[in-house]
């Protein structure tokens, strides 16, 4: 079974947000029981409240998935910490890679989100 694509070829995320934030969540329930190496559909289906083809609906396989909640991920931090989520992305990926960030943080917000990502790169090296 395959998920329904957008124009660009693309998996269609869930357009109900409480169905995005029902799959996230139980994505992230299943990472933090199972950890990447064992994570599958069936883990993850088994922390979602609704059923399993849901899943396959929307996404044809887990790193699609994956590659969801990482954006939301994103989304939900920036939205909290209240900086734009693709300055986010770009820290985070930088981060990720050992690359420099290409954008300054010249504005207020920019800085904020700078700030928290700091003290998340410093929570988890604790």
């Amino acid at each position: 079974m395959t998920g329904q694509t957008a124009e660009d070829g693309e998996a269609d995320r869930p357009t109900e947000e409480g169905t995005r934030a029902e799959i996230m969540d139980a994505t992230y329930e299943a990472l933090r029981k199972h950890g990447y190496a064992e994570l599958t559909i069936q883990t993850i289906a088994d922390e979602f409240p609704k059923s399993k083809s849901l899943l396959y609906y929307h996404y044809d396989a887990k790193d699609d998935l994956l590659v969801d909640f990482v954006d939301w991920l994103v989304e939900e931090f920036a939205a909290e910490v209240g900086a734009d989520p693709e300055f986010v992305a770009e820290t985070l990926y930088s981060l990720a890679t050992g690359t420099t960030v290409r954008r300054l943080t010249t504005d207020r917000d920019s800085a904020t989100a700078h700030r928290a990502l700091d003290d998340v790169i410093e929570r988890l090296r604790a």
